[in-house]
Parts: structure tokens; C-alpha cells; sequence
């Protein structure tokens, strides 16, 4: 007896021991994760938070592109914020890595984009901690043909009103310009080509900064180039005109036409500044006989042509002095809306417009052939004195203008190995050109923001903007590639958005979260748990043997 109770003494002192030893490394353990967790910074301070949203409004569909500046210092790449509207609210993460437009990587700036796509209409809330951050509007746009169509097999002119409002008012001031006396639609080539051209108006009485006698030059029109061409991204078109409520006679054009549209001359008013913004015709008048050399740069129209008038030789002999420069020459000694007014384009103004709605709707329909999503980048730029400095991009839910006429700037679009997908002339609105018979000068504007309409690609990798054939300026456009599943971790991709790919251990990208080696606070956390859960386990085996043990032993002693 004495031996089977210093036996069982011995096991059950074994086992006492085991546990004892097994609580301590539970509690081991959870001072060690308790470590761990108090590694990981506290979530970021709303207080300390800034808040910037392009655009502001827009219509659903839209990616709106959600840029966050932090004033404390935070090893995390990683913030989430919530978003929200009535009946609706979701998470949105953002990310510090250099890769979605957060300017440099680990610099307290972060960048990532909400997709409105079949959410709910409304005014939503960006919060942290129940902390109001800003909001923005979601909208259903408010675009409504008043000719044709809109399809991608048309030219699809749009008109955006400015200082209306009525809408009534403003739809019965365009609807004047396309059916009374000199409409557009009225004339050709136009009127020649309506089975291929499509009209729509913009409701909106969003203030687009239109001012009439602009830098001194009384019928000179000068708008806001961001806030004309946003709203104007509600719709689809291929060519802007912008109407001004006002009965003066003025009216200028830069990449898009601006009217004064309540003038009796408006209709032929219109024609000019279509020729210009639409067709890329040049002033057939003589800007020297006005301002004595006077000098807007090269001019490289089809209506102006050296003085062997070689452009125009297969379609007329004529060849007349002067055509915005004296040292120039135009097809026609006068009668010409590009000339004086008069409600008519020349032979030569004609074909090229018939060309430009003939070719414009071929490559439209190429270019969403090759690109079948309705979607487009939206690029904001900066642009001073012939430099572009790129601020942020987002997608819009529709097609976007197709480059027609000669222009020095270029866009191009390249795959991810460099590969050209798309290219096209970039019309930039940085000269305004004056009405014939005021004795105006252009007006060249150094500086401005405006945001350039690209036809999205799902495979672009990049974006370049060319100046007579020399890159200026390169835009990463990866981060709205969906590359998620391809095997490969990508810059742009990480352990939070593309689980696929991006083990966190293999990522280069520090998340909140337990662990992560890409974080200098949790480098070591790992080896900590697994060191931990080794000793954990060798306990518990070393439990169960003493059970087995102590059991066995039991046996033994009563079949003795």
C-alpha cells in the first residue's frame, strides 16, 4: 500500500504541477498579448483630421475620391471612416502607401475613393467616432435631350446655362437658337447631318463664374473653366455651349463656346463660336488691322492657309489676303461667318465640319468598342503657362469627348508594360477668342484649374500629356485597375483590399492590426505568440500523459 501511495502521490503532484505551470502561461500569455495590443496605436483623433472630397456633388455612379490629412503622427497606413445617408452607411479605408492619389507614402496623408454605384440619393456624412468630417451630395443628374438622341453613334451637343433661373426660361432660350431664324440646325453642314446630331440641356443654377466684358473687352465672356466643365460632366457630349443670360451683344470661345443668348445676333453669334470651339476654324479677319503685331502663336487652321492657299486647292482657286494674321490667307474675300458675321460657313469651314461629325462619330464608336464601360476619368489639373501639375482623378459615369480639332497637346494612354491603348488631341482653354467687328484682342489666360474628361480603360496604367510630341506630364492611374486575383501583389494592393494576393506578412504595407511585421511596433509580435503557443502546447501534452499515466496506473493496481 505504501508504494501505491507514494505512486499516486507522485502523478498527482506531477499533474498539480502541470496546471500550476499551465495557469501561469495563460496568464503569460495574455500579459504578452495585452503588450501586443498596447504596441498598436490608439485609433486616429477625429479632431486631428482634415478632410478633402472631389467632387463635391455629383451624379450616382460616380467614385468620389476621399483624401484625408492626419496632424498626429501614426505608423499605421491604414484609417477608416464612415459614410453615410439616410437608410444607408457603410466603412470606407483609406490608405497612406503612395498609390492612391495620398501624395507620398508614410507622410500622414491618405487617399481612397467611395463608389456611389447604386447607392442611395442624398447628402452623405463622412464621420469618425460619431464626428461629423464633411459631407457630400449624390444626385441624379440632370441632363434632358431637346434634339436626337444621346448615343455614341452621334455628336452630341450640350447647352449649360449661366445667370438663369427659370429652366423653363433657360430650355426656350435654346430651343430659339436650334429652330429660329439662323439656327444652327438650320445651316450646313448641320442641317445636313441631323440623322447624326443630338442636343440636350443641363438643368442646374449652379453659379459656373460666367462674367460678360471680361478684362475690359465688352463682349468678351469669361466663365469658371472647373465649374463649367463639372457640370457639364452630368451628361455626355462631344461639343459645350454655354448660354448667358443676357441681351448684349457678346459672345467668345475657348475649348467650348459661350453665348449672350437673349442678343437678336445670337443664332449667328453661336455659329462663329461653334466654328471655333467645335471645328477649330480660325478668325478669317485680320487681328493686326485691330492691334498692330499682335501675335496669339501658331495658327494651324483649315481655313487659314500660306499664301499658295494649298489646303484648298482640290476645292477653290481663291485665295485672299489675311486670315487672323495679314501674312496669312483665307478661301473667300468675305460672306463668311468666321469673317463678318455673315450666317454662313465657306466651302472650306463646311467640309471640315461635315468631316469632323463623319470621323468624330467613327472613333467614338471605336474607342467604346475598345472600352465598353460608360465610364470616364475625371483628371483636375492645373495649368500654368503651358504646364500641367496634376492634383487628384475620379471616375464619372459617362462618355467622354473624343480630341477633334489640331492641337499642340496630345493625351496618351498606356497599358500596364507601356503599351499605347489611346491617344488624343487635348483641347486646353487657355485662349479666348473675340467676336469680329469689336475691336477685341484674344485673351490669353496663364492660369487655371479644369478637369480633363478621359475615356476609362480598365487596363490604363498610365496616362501621359504630350506638348509637340514631348512628354510634360505623367499620371499612375493603377490604382483604378482591378488587378485583385492576379496572383500578384501589386503597389497599389495589400493585405486589406486584396486579401488574394497580399499575405500580411508579404505586403510592404503596415495595417492596424495584430501582428503585422510590416509594422515596427509588431515586428517581433509573432515570435513572441509562436514561442508562447509552443510552451502551451507542450504543457498541455505533458497534462494529458499524466492523465493516461494516472490512469493506466489505476488499472494496473486493481487487476493486482
Amino acid at each position: 500500500m505504501s508504494v501505491s501511495f507514494s505512486m499516486r502521490y507522485i502523478i498527482v503532484a506531477f499533474l498539480s504541477i502541470v496546471v500550476i505551470i499551465l495557469g501561469l502561461t495563460i496568464v503569460m500569455k495574455t500579459t504578452e498579448v495585452a503588450e501586443i495590443l498596447n504596441e498598436i496605436p490608439a485609433p486616429a483623433n477625429p479632431n486631428k483630421i482634415s478632410l478633402q472630397i472631389e467632387p463635391s456633388s455629383s451624379q450616382e455612379g460616380t467614385h468620389f475620391f476621399i483624401k484625408a490629412k492626419l496632424s498626429e503622427e501614426r505608423e499605421q497606413q491604414d484609417i477608416d471612416l464612415l459614410i453615410k445617408t439616410e437608410g444607408y452607411s457603410s466603412n470606407i479605408k483609406l490608405f497612406d502607401d503612395g498609390n492612391h492619389f495620398d501624395e507620398e507614402e508614410k507622410d500622414g496623408i491618405y487617399g481612397g475613393f467611395f463608389d456611389s454605384t447604386d447607392k442611395p440619393l442624398g447628402k452623405y456624412e463622412i464621420s469618425k467616432q460619431e464626428k461629423n468630417l464633411s459631407n457630400f451630395l449624390v444626385y441624379e443628374p440632370g441632363c434632358e435631350p431637346i434634339f436626337g438622341t444621346s448615343k455614341n453613334n452621334k455628336i452630341n451637343f450640350l447647352f449649360i446655362p449661366s445667370g438663369y433661373n427659370d429652366y423653363n426660361e433657360f430650355k426656350s432660350d435654346a430651343l430659339d437658337l436650334l429652330e429660329g431664324k439662323n439656327s444652327i440646325l438650320k445651316e450646313e453642314p448641320f442641317s445636313l447631318r441631323l440623322d447624326r446630331i443630338s442636343v440636350s440641356i443641363v438643368n442646374t443654377t449652379q453659379n459656373i463664374g460666367c462674367l460678360t466684358g471680361c478684362q475690359g473687352i465688352s463682349a468678351a465672356i469669361c466663365c469658371n473653366n472647373e465649374a463649367v466643365l463639372t457640370q457639364a460632366s452630368q451628361c455626355n457630349y462631344d461639343s459645350l455651349l454655354v448660354l448667358v443670360n443676357e441681351d448684349d451683344y457678346c459672345g467668345s470661345a475657348s475649348s467650348y463656346a459661350k453665348v449672350c443668348a437673349k442678343n437678336e445676333k445670337a443664332p449667328k453669334i453661336l455659329m462663329h463660336e461653334l466654328g471655333h470651339s467645335f471645328g477649330g476654324l480660325a478668325d478669317e479677319y485680320n487681328y493686326d488691322e485691330v492691334y498692330s503685331g499682335y501675335n496669339i502663336g501658331k495658327v494651324d487652321a483649315p481655313n487659314c492657309d500660306a499664301s499658295s492657299c494649298e489646303k484648298w486647292a482640290g476645292i477653290t482657286s481663291d485665295c485672299f489676303q489675311g486670315c487672323t494674321y495679314s501674312s496669312l490667307y483665307r478661301s473667300v474675300k468675305g460672306n463668311s461667318i468666321m469673317y463678318d458675321l455673315f450666317p454662313e460657313y465657306n466651302l472650306i469651314g463646311k467640309n471640315h465640319i461635315k468631316n469632323i461629325i463623319d470621323t468624330g462619330i467613327s472613333k467614338k464608336v471605336e474607342v467604346n468598342f475598345l472600352a465598353p464601360p460608360e465610364k470616364s476619368y475625371v483628371i483636375n489639373l492645373k495649368y500654368d503657362r503651358g504646364k500641367f501639375e496634376f492634383e487628384n482623378a475620379y471616375l464619372k459615369p459617362i462618355r467622354s469627348e473624343i480630341g477633334r480639332v489640331s492641337s499642340d497637346y496630345t493625351l496618351v494612354l498606356k497599358d500596364f508594360i507601356g503599351k499605347t491603348i489611346f491617344t488624343s488631341n487635348i483641347s486646353v482653354p487657355n485662349l479666348i477668342l473675340p467676336l469680329p467687328g469689336t475691336n477685341a484682342t484674344p485673351i490669353l489666360i496663364s492660369n487655371f484649374t479644369y478637369p480633363l474628361l478621359v475615356p476609362y480603360f480598365p487596363e490604363a496604367g498610365e496616362l501621359e500629356i504630350l506638348f509637340s510630341n514631348q512628354v510634360i506630364t505623367e499620371i499612375d492611374l493603377k490604382t483604378f485597375s482591378d488587378t485583385c486575383g492576379d496572383s500578384i501583389c501589386s503597389e497599389k494592393e495589400n493585405n486589406l483590399n486584396c486579401l488574394k494576393d497580399c499575405p500580411i506578412e508579404r505586403d510592404g504595407f503596415c495595417q492596424r492590426s495584430q501582428c503585422d511585421p510590416d509594422c515596427p511596433s509588431q515586428s517581433n509580435c509573432q515570435e513572441k505568440e509562436s514561442l508562447l503557443e509552443k510552451i502551451q502546447l507542450l504543457l498541455v501534452i505533458m497534462f494529458i500523459v499524466g492523465i493516461l499515466g494516472l490512469i493506466v496506473y489505476e488499472n494496473i493496481g486493481k487487476k493486482k
